[in-house]
């Protein structure tokens, strides 16, 4: 089990910040916004493990204006702010380099602040103790938000493990 403060942001996939296309805008603004997360799971041998996970991600401001289909009908621009906490089942890949020192790489389904989401993420991990160690994680968590555009959030996390052994 393990816990991991970092940094999040977010993007549009849908658009660039700035985007203008058939008299429409869009954006996803985030400033600085600190993350965080606690996980546990089993480790069934030294390449394959299953973690659950439940992340803070942070305040974020979805922004879209002008119309959807046509240039020519406007439309009243939409704004939703809302906080982003995902919930996800990872399975885990670890490629040992030494007997401390690794690479992970992880590919999860689960929900984020009430829709479906999928996440991946890579990092490395240090164990100092048999039963303790360390991790710097990047992972990036796709969804589609309350507008309908479709975005993602990226968490970058140092983290703290105990192993159970």
């Amino acid at each position: 089990m393990g816990a991991g403060v970092g940094h999040a942001r977010a993007a549009t996939d849908d658009c660039e910040p700035g985007y203008v296309d058939f008299g429409n805008t869009c954006s996803v603004s985030s400033g600085a916004n600190s993350g965080g997360k606690l996980f546990g799971g089993y480790q069934f041998n030294r390449y394959v493990a299953v973690e659950g996970e439940h992340a803070r991600l942070g305040t974020f401001t979805e922004n879209l204006s002008g119309h959807t289909c046509c240039p020519v009908i406007p439309a009243a621009p939409k704004t939703d702010t809302r906080a982003y906490a995902a919930d996800l089942v990872y399975g885990v890949g670890i490629w040992p380099i030494t007997q401390d020192f690794g690479l992970l790489g992880r590919f999860g389904l689960g929900f984020i602040s009430g829709g479906y989401a999928y996440g991946s993420g890579i990092g490395v991990k240090y164990d100092f103790h048999r039963n303790v160690g360390v991790r710097l994680e990047y992972e990036r968590f796709s969804l589609t938000g309350p507008l309908n555009m479709d975005w993602h959030i990226d968490l970058l996390t140092a983290n703290v493990i105990y192993y159970f052994r």
